[in-house]
């Protein structure tokens, strides 16, 4: 009886494709997941804008002097995850984030002078 198996040759030459195959995706794979954490920053940005508007409006001036993630969280009351990039409101007028072949800026609005808050009526407004 005769048994009908694969030569060396032509499983060498399936381990050549794959490896041809895994070359050209390797590197899209890796496009993709840097585009997704570009979009994770931008929309992360996008929190820290809406929440320094908060934060602006009760205090009368922007967030100044955070220089990571962890006083952003703190100072805005916000729970966002670094991911990979890192995020920097430094000066009171923009906030940061640079990764992995990016850089987000996120401009915020100026700076209230206390006392003149649009949204508020009566006496005890910041």
């Amino acid at each position: 009886m005769m048994r009908k198996s694969f030569t060396l040759i032509e499983i060498m030459i399936v381990v050549v494709i794959m490896g041809i195959m895994a070359s050209f995706s390797v590197p899209v794979f890796s496009k993709t997941f840097n585009r997704a954490r570009a979009r994770d920053a931008i929309l992360n940005l996008n929190a820290i804008h809406t929440t320094n508007v908060l934060f602006r409006v009760r205090n009368g001036a922007n967030l100044t002097g955070a220089n990571n993630i962890g006083a952003i969280n703190t100072a805005l009351n916000l729970n966002i995850i670094a991911n990979g990039s890192t995020y920097v409101c430094n000066t009171g007028t923009t906030c940061v984030a640079t990764g992995t072949g990016f850089t987000a800026t996120a401009t915020l609005g100026t700076s209230l002078s206390p006392g003149s808050n649009p949204n508020c009526v009566g006496a005890d407004c910041p």
